[in-house]
């Protein structure tokens, strides 16, 4: 890969001293991030985002053969406004604050390196870095839980339309003699993470603007319908096998992401098959 004008051998060190100074600065904000991705369970999407940030970037690589060293008085301005935020919420005690603050002192200090030739070109990516900061979750809560209401009265009308009797009350849901609990099960807690799979897929198909932004608004309503798929064989096995619930649990989340992530791929498919102009570029005969 050829980079554009203004490169050197001296460039890539650096970018790499610019990056461990701006990790160094916010130290706490990143250890915070961390403990917050290894210990909390609704946080453990966290520990993708490197994944998807890097795949974004190799997807976009082949853009910066023109890509020159233009536009770097960016990179100390936006290290500034995020450090303004950064200390605001060191102050305050805002976590997301401390969060955003340390994520845009990274940003800066690779652009006051790169330019924003290579910003733009790498936007996908960047905007994917942001996803590092958990999402608190008071502001998911009113979302979830109603999501979640309806998700477990669509699954017991599945389940009685299979000929299992089932009944949905609260966050509970019966089946059959058994009263099976999905207090804290849902799924839909895991929102946050449906929506970085939902991101990732968007902008990591050769897709048309309003598809992609299309599929990111429809989030929500990808993680009902997956918490619905994987909802109904989990209370069919947890009503006849009880002891399996505990195994389910730890593996519902991944589970959930999984379905998430395949009606995607089917959804551009079936679109595909309908000849409905999804991808950005399409094949002549198509």
């Amino acid at each position: 890969m050829i980079l554009g004008t203004g490169w050197n051998r001296w460039t890539f060190v650096q970018g790499v001293i610019a990056v461990l100074a701006a990790v160094v600065a916010c130290l706490p904000g990143w250890v915070d991030m961390y403990v917050s991705a290894t210990n909390d369970a609704d946080n453990g999407y966290i520990v993708l985002v490197p994944a998807v940030v890097l795949w974004l970037a190799l997807l976009r690589r082949r853009r910066l053969r023109s890509a020159g060293r233009r536009g770097l008085w960016m990179g100390p301005v936006v290290a500034v406004l995020a450090g303004g935020v950064y200390v605001h919420g060191g102050l305050t005690g805002t976590s997301l604050s401390l969060h955003l603050g340390a994520i845009g002192m990274l940003i800066g200090a690779v652009l006051s390196v790169v330019g924003r030739s290579v910003l733009l070109r790498m936007l996908p990516a960047v905007v994917a870095l942001f996803f590092l900061a958990p999402v608190p979750m008071a502001w998911l809560l009113p979302l979830t839980e109603r999501l979640g209401a309806w998700t477990l009265i669509v699954t017991a009308g599945l389940l009685e339309v299979l000929g299992v009797p089932a009944l949905a009350s609260g966050s509970e849901l019966s089946v059959g003699t058994n009263r099976v609990a999905l207090v804290g099960d849902s799924g839909l807690r895991m929102m946050a993470a449906i929506g970085l799979v939902s991101y990732a897929f968007a902008y990591g198909t050769p897709l048309r603007q309003g598809v992609r932004v299309g599929i990111v608004l429809a989030a929500p309503l990808v993680a009902l319908v997956a918490n619905v798929l994987r909802l109904v064989p989990y209370a069919l096995l947890a009503a006849h096998w009880p002891m399996a619930t505990g195994v389910l649990s730890q593996l519902s989340g991944w589970l959930t992401l999984l379905l998430a992530f395949l009606m995607l791929y089917g959804g551009i498919r079936v679109l595909r098959y309908a000849q409905v102009p999804a991808l950005r570029y399409a094949l002549a005969y198509q």
